[in-house]
């Protein structure tokens, strides 16, 4: 395990959007084009009497907070343009600015105003002051401007990218760089560049490391899928995991299956919520945890999405089995977002499901903590499943890390019947299919649109939702004892 250790940290420090070895040169926001990686290089001035100097350009991770360094330069970056499509920095790069994680065409891929400073007083550094930034996208091609307003200097981008070649240009009217890098299949690359600096005349970059495409989540809709599932019945079209949500997913032939959260109020009972507080939904930074079922059932939990939808109220999971019982066809996958829940709240909830449902054959449950799992597959034989980004904090750092942990994976997964997996790993789709056929169990992406995306290993592709135990697990097993009868 010590090699992994090692691996891990190096790895942990290389996920990024794209760090340009150029970037010691001028580049303000490394998001404009679609790689990430991190490089070691050499750079050698092509005059009569070369000299070398060995360089390391790294922007590791994926927000909440990651950073960029090089030789001149370090910036911190956090934001969660997965919720909220907003980013800051602070360091040699401060900005604000906009990032679209999602879509392969788009005018606006990213947008930032901000200043760069000498943090370092590195003697190379160029382009100190305000500037600001647009980038845009159309599948494998990519591009932006900076503009540098003090200086009045203009510099643009264009990046070409396939899964083992890539190439990009920089160009502005006093540096210009074109640089190659050949991937491969296991993310290993080779890379060299051509700049050309009017003031120090051509220079040639050599370098090796990691690097691979950065593919926005909507590319999952042009992919092949076993199932589609409708994420909180919408986050698009509804506000989420509500009567009109759920609605409009029955309408969409696309889905299968609808999937939505569970959390236990104050009185034991269990709504359906997504976050722990009420403060997206505009009712102040109140824990669900600490209200009644009829405190929350008060609320309105439209108008924050949409005036159209003022007057939408909390579901708890009485009434989505009432929604269950009128759509027989439809599976549910109900989400356990509470983390320390005890085997007797567990029992309860099971117990409603028991009651409630008239058709155990189409519900399924997953948790978010791996310590929830025992307690839920110690109760029911329906199947129950994990998700995978809570475990390990894989939910920022997976991307690497999955080729180095089957091992842990066998170990967390054995007793789940399906995984989940944030979808902005999905270019780490085949790994990801895998990890899955290995150990003999579906895989579901999602995001934060409408659809969760699901993948089924071929052995199991004659279940329903590739889960053998769907059409025949019971909700409480034969001859379990509740905690209080014992």
């Amino acid at each position: 395990m010590k090699q992994y250790g090692i691996l891990l940290t190096i790895l942990i420090l290389c996920r990024f959007p794209l760090v340009p070895l150029w970037a010691t040169h001028a580049h303000p926001a490394p998001l404009l084009l679609q790689e990430r990686y991190l490089m070691a290089t050499i750079d050698a001035p092509l005059r009569s009497e070369p000299t070398f100097d060995l360089d390391f350009s790294i922007f590791n991770g994926d927000f909440p907070l990651l950073f960029q360094a090089n030789a001149s330069e370090f910036s911190l970056y956090t934001g969660s343009p997965y919720y909220f499509p907003v980013f800051l920095s602070i360091g040699s790069i401060n900005q604000v600015g906009y990032m679209d994680p999602y879509r392969t065409k788009t005018l606006l891929s990213t947008a930032s105003l901000g200043y760069r400073h000498n943090l370092f007083a590195a003697e190379d550094f160029h382009l100190k002051g305000f500037f600001t930034t647009w980038g845009w996208r159309y599948r494998w091609l990519s591009g932006g401007i900076s503009y540098h307003i003090e200086e009045r200097v203009a510099i643009g981008y264009v990046g070409i990218s396939f899964a083992n070649f890539s190439t990009s240009l920089m160009l502005s009217p006093q540096l210009w760089e074109v640089s190659f890098t050949l991937r491969s299949g296991n993310t290993w690359s080779l890379l060299t560049s051509l700049t050309f600096d009017e003031e120090g005349g051509p220079s040639l970059t050599i370098g090796a490391g990691i690097s691979r495409r950065d593919i926005p989540a909507d590319s999952l809709h042009e992919a092949h899928w076993d199932m589609l599932i409708a994420h909180r019945g919408s986050l698009q079209h509804a506000p989420e995991n509500t009567l009109s949500a759920f609605n409009w997913a029955i309408g969409q032939p696309q889905f299968i299956g609808i999937e939505t959260d569970v959390r236990q109020t104050a009185d034991g009972n269990f709504v359906l919520v997504h976050d722990a507080s009420l403060a997206r939904y505009e009712h102040g930074f109140i824990d669900v945890a600490t209200m009644t079922t009829d405190e929350l059932k008060s609320l309105d939990m439209g108008t924050w999405f949409d005036d159209e939808f003022s007057g939408a109220r909390v579901m708890d999971v009485r009434d989505l089995a009432q929604v269950a019982n009128a759509n027989p066809d439809i599976y549910w996958l109900l989400e356990i977002k509470d983390v320390d829940w005890t085997e007797e709240d567990a029992f309860r909830f099971l117990s409603i499901i028991d009651k409630e449902f008239l058709h155990h054959d189409k519900v399924v449950f997953y948790v978010v903590d791996e310590r929830m799992l025992p307690i839920m597959k110690s109760i029911t034989t329906r199947p129950v499943g994990l998700q995978l980004d809570t475990v390990k904090n894989m939910l920022f750092y997976s991307d690497h890390l999955l080729p180095l942990v089957d091992e842990e994976m066998e170990r967390h997964l054995g007793m789940a019947d399906f995984f989940t997996i944030l979808s902005s790993k999905y270019d780490r789709d085949e790994e990801m299919e895998e990890l899955a056929e290995s150990l003999d169990i579906p895989v579901m992406y999602w995001n934060f649109h409408d659809t969760i995306f699901g993948y089924i290993p071929k052995t199991r592709k004659r279940f329903p939702l590739g889960m053998p135990t769907i059409e025949k697990g019971s909700v409480i097993k034969e001859g379990y004892i509740p905690p209080d009868e014992r």
